[in-house]
C-alpha cells in the first residue's frame, strides 16, 4: 500500500494534474481520469518485480551469497 500512495503522490504533483485543477475541474474527476490511470499504468509492473526479486534472493541463497541460516529470508 505504500508504494501505491507514493506512487499516487508523486502523480499528484505532476503538471497535468496541476493543469487540471487549475481549469476547475472537479476533484473526482480528476482522480478517474487523470491520477488513476497514471499512477495505475506504473504500478502494474509491481508483480513482476516481486517475481525477479525471488528468483534472485533464491539465486543469491544457493549460491551461499545470500542470509545465514539462522536469519529468515524469501528463498527459504
Amino acid at each position: 500500500m505504500r508504494i501505491v500512495r507514493g506512487l499516487a503522490l508523486d502523480t499528484k504533483s505532476r503538471d497535468y494534474i496541476l493543469a487540471a485543477q487549475t481549469r476547475g475541474e472537479h476533484p473526482l474527476r480528476i482522480m478517474v481520469y487523470e491520477l488513476l490511470p497514471n499512477a495505475a499504468g506504473r504500478s502494474s509492473s509491481m508483480p513482476a518485480q516481486l517475481g525477479y526479486t525471488t528468483v534472485a534472493i533464491t539465486t543469491l541463497t544457493f549460491l551461499g551469497l545470500g542470509l545465514q541460516p539462522p536469519d529468515p529470508d524469501w528463498a527459504s
